[in-house]
């Protein structure tokens, strides 16, 4: 019976240490994969930086400052900016008509032309000509800040329209500071770029605290937890409509989708404005379903190899483990029926290790009590006999392979 126990305890630490080594070898394959699907999202979130840097300052920037300093020195200036002094709305959208209808034609996403006081009071909206008279300062903090502090600056900004690239420009007539002119494109160049680019569909996603309290709700009706798709630069499409409660942008742990038999990856960038606060995000999401089946395909293999493994190397250590223990268990037989008494002795402080039967009836103890023993307890010196101590004894043992005491 202890023969049998003895051999499972075997078996089954074997088996244990096995599982131990192939479940960290699974692990760091698991692992490597996973590293190999967060590398190919950074990879792309970093030519998604790339490409936004180069789109919003290379080209919207430069190009909106171009087209700035043309409309306003060039072509009636006087009569320009005495109009804007006056505030003539009328006057206005007459000069500045042909440039805005030149810059939508030219400008893919170009739609913001507007004109406000020094104050920040809307004089004149050419996308909606209808609506001025507002304080922008209200709800948009960069054009609160240029009133303050009037500058030319470029930045993306959500207003009225939703977000928009902006340039703002101070005007002045003799030195005197008339308003600002402001033109802004949506960003449809840049998701254009993306798609091109990458293949995915780009959303832009405003952040709730900086949706203007007297924009159009009507038109962004699908919300995210604190955040809201902004449709006037953004396509409403089946996708996003199927898996907006599925997204959480305030959540950088898990942003992978499940749509269609397919997993999408979520990749995102915030989105700032001159006063460095978190307007809103980009998104678009990435097909990793074949990342993702292989993932999943390694832990089944892993499982399956681990099985047969398993009971392979089980069978293999129950067939020569039960051989080696039906070995060992004659030999304990003929050890246990020898009529001389057989101590085991361990070295190094003469303890005693193992007996046989015959050591424990000659000498009156029970095997677990000689255990506990070692050899000078049991044994008795014989007179007039020269008496090595332990050191002596396993040195001459050494020496001559055999000792006679």
């Amino acid at each position: 019976m202890n023969s049998s126990v003895n051999k499972n305890q075997v078996i089954l630490t074997i088996l244990l240490i096995f599982s131990i080594s192939y479940s960290i070898h699974t692990y760091i394959m698991y692992k490597e994969k996973k590293d190999d699907i967060h590398y190919i999202s950074s990879d792309i979130k970093q030519k998604l930086d790339n490409l936004y840097d180069e789109i919003s300052l290379s080209m919207l920037q430069t190009q909106l400052k171009q087209r700035t300093k043309f409309m306003l020195e060039k072509q009636k200036k006087l009569e320009k900016l005495q109009a804007f002094k006056d505030k003539d709305q009328q006057q206005l959208q007459k000069l500045f008509k042909i440039h805005y209808e030149t810059l939508k034609e030219q400008i893919g996403g170009f739609n913001i032309m507007h004109f406000y006081d020094r104050d920040g009071i809307s004089i004149l909206r050419m996308h909606n000509t209808a609506k001025s008279g507002d304080d922008l300062k209200e709800f948009r903090s960069c054009v609160d800040s240029v009133v303050k502090n009037p500058r030319s600056c470029s930045f993306f900004e959500v207003g009225l329209q939703g977000l928009a690239y902006r340039n703002i420009t101070p005007v002045y007539l003799k030195n005197e500071l008339i308003g600002f002119f402001e033109i802004g494109v949506k960003p449809t160049m840049l998701i254009s770029k993306i798609k091109k680019v990458f293949g995915l569909n780009a959303y832009f996603f405003i952040n709730d605290k900086f949706v203007p309290k007297n924009m159009d709700r009507n038109i962004n009706t699908l919300k995210t937890d604190k955040y809201t798709l902004c449709q006037f630069c953004s396509k409403k499409d089946q996708f996003i409509t199927d898996n907006i409660e599925k997204i959480n942008l305030n959540n950088t742990e898990n942003k992978n989708i499940e749509y269609n038999d397919k997993t999408y990856s979520l990749v995102s960038k915030k989105i700032y404005d001159a006063q460095s606060n978190n307007i809103g995000e980009l998104v678009f999401f990435q097909d990793i379903t074949l990342l993702q089946h292989q993932l999943i395909k390694l832990l089944i293999n892993s499982l399956i190899i681990y099985i047969l493994s398993v009971v392979i190397i089980y069978f293999i250590l129950t067939k020569y483990i039960s051989t080696i223990f039906n070995i060992l268990t004659r030999a304990r037989y003929l050890l246990d029926n020898t009529n001389d008494a057989v101590y085991v002795v361990r070295l190094k402080d003469a303890s005693i290790v193992d007996v046989n039967d015959r050591a424990s009836l000659m000498m009156g103890f029970t095997r677990n009590e000689l255990l506990s023993k070692t050899v000078f307890d049991i044994r008795e010196s014989i007179p007039g006999s020269k008496q090595l101590n332990w050191e002596e004894h396993v040195r001459e043992l050494k020496l001559n392979h055999f000792l006679t005491s």
